[in-house]
C-alpha cells in the first residue's frame, strides 16, 4: 500500500510540474516578454538586423531558464530522490546556464542578418527545458529507475 501511495504522490506532483512547464511555454509572451520572440517568429531574422535588446530582454531569457530549471530539477527529484545526484544536476544546470548565457550575449553581439543559427539555438536552449530530456533517461539508466 505504501508503494502505491508513493507512486500516486509521484504521478500527481509530476503532473503538476509538467503542467507548470507547459504553462511557461503557453504564457511565454505574457510572463517572459522579449523582442526576440516576435523576431524569430517572423522571417525578419533572414534579412534584418536584430532589434535593440534591453536589460529586460536579457533578464527575461535568464529568468525563464531559471524557472524551467527549477521545475526540471523538482521533477527529477520526485523520481530520483538521490540528494548528491540532484546536487550534481543543479551544478550542471548552473554552469550550463552561465555558459549558455555568455554564448547568448556573444551571439547577440556578433549577429549578422541571415546568420541566425547560433543565436537561435543558444536562445532555444535557454528558453526550453531541453536539459530535462537529457537528464531523465540518463538518471534512469544510471539505476534511478529501480526505485521509481
Amino acid at each position: 500500500m505504501n508503494r502505491h501511495k508513493s507512486l500516486t504522490f509521484k504521478l500527481i506532483f509530476s503532473a503538476i510540474v509538467v503542467v507548470s512547464l507547459v504553462a511557461v511555454r503557453l504564457f511565454e509572451k505574457e510572463w517572459f516578454p522579449e523582442v526576440l520572440q516576435d523576431f524569430f517568429a517572423s522571417d525578419r531574422y533572414l534579412s534584418q538586423p536584430l532589434p535593440a535588446l534591453h536589460f529586460s530582454d536579457y533578464f527575461s531569457v535568464i529568468f525563464r531558464y531559471a524557472v524551467n530549471s527549477v521545475f526540471s530539477v523538482v521533477l527529477l527529484y520526485i523520481w530520483f530522490p538521490d540528494r548528491p545526484l540532484i546536487r550534481l544536476v543543479i551544478k550542471i544546470y548552473v554552469y550550463a546556464g552561465l555558459i549558455l548565457f555568455a554564448l547568448f550575449i556573444i551571439a547577440v553581439h556578433f549577429y549578422r542578418p541571415g546568420h541566425y543559427t547560433a543565436l537561435f539555438y543558444i536562445r532555444r536552449f535557454l528558453i526550453q527545458p531541453l536539459l530535462l530530456f537529457v537528464f531523465l533517461p540518463l538518471l534512469y539508466a544510471l539505476g534511478g529507475g529501480r526505485n521509481a
